[in-house]
């Protein structure tokens, strides 16, 4: 997936932005765990359970940065992928505790996780498709050309896929919808 990108970047941009690029895919493995942690941290919050966030949240800098320091010799994109391991262990820690605390259906968290990645991921990759097949050029208007275009359509099959999934949030909204 790399080397697609930096093809992409080799018609679209300059060398300026290939170090950028680099680091998307460790960005992108990155992302999934620490959303799902802003979603599960609420639940501490919401019980007055501040200490168990906040030391959580600590352990997880400490754990991030002596990754950093043991990925550092590797590159700097390399190191990124710190980032990607910590959110997952924590994602982990948070999961074991809210299981314990207030038995926090593990097995449920994983199906729905697991379908709402597999929408993203087919929606991201139909999104890189339809903008290779664009017009590449600079400025704001070729980018919200693709913005919109291969945006769109990825929003779209995301959506699709998600009632296809039967993800319960997304099909509440779609039946609410056209209830109007």
């Amino acid at each position: 997936m790399t080397s697609a990108i930096f093809e992409l970047a080799g018609r679209i941009a300059d060398d300026k932005y290939n170090p950028t690029l680099a680091l998307l895919p460790s960005f992108a493995l990155a992302v999934a765990p620490w959303g799902l942690w802003q979603l599960l941290n609420r639940a501490f919050y919401a019980r007055e359970r501040t200490k168990d966030a906040v030391v959580i949240s600590a352990v997880a800098f400490t754990a991030n940065t002596i990754l950093y320091i043991v990925l550092a010799p590797y590159g700097f994109v390399t190191m990124n992928y710190a980032t990607a391991i910590t959110g997952w262990l924590l994602v982990g820690v948070v999961v074991f505790v809210l299981h314990k605390q207030i038995g926090l259906n593990y097995k449920k968290l994983l199906g729905y996780s697991i379908k709402v990645g597999v929408a993203a991921t087919a929606a991201g990759f139909a999104a890189y498709f339809i903008s290779s097949l664009l017009p590449t050029g600079r400025g704001a208007l070729n980018g919200l050309l693709h913005l919109s275009i291969a945006g769109g359509v990825g929003a779209a099959l995301y959506l699709t896929l998600c009632i296809v999934f039967q993800v319960q949030e997304v099909s509440s909204i779609t039946k609410r919808f056209l209830k109007r």
